[in-house]
């Protein structure tokens, strides 16, 4: 397990807005690429998971999949 500090930094465009500026080893070893949507959750115990959202497209495929294996195993 690898472990970052990562210091929040205002945006450029002056909104005030703070940028997390995650280090490309992290990218690379998530699977993520600069542009991806990431989302936030909030774990209920004071930690949150930040993973890639993924497009209807491969939401509705992961169920298509999950379905299949549950009409095979049957």
């Amino acid at each position: 397990m690898n472990n970052w500090t990562i210091t929040l930094e205002e945006a450029d465009d002056g909104s005030g807005d703070l940028v997390l500026p995650l280090p490309e080893d992290l990218l690379e070893g998530a699977g993520w690429k600069e542009g991806d949507t990431l989302e936030w959750i909030d774990n209920k115990n004071g930690s949150w998971t930040l993973r890639k959202k993924e497009s209807w497209l491969m939401t509705f495929y992961h169920y298509l999949m999950t379905k299949k294996k549950q009409f095979f195993t049957s």
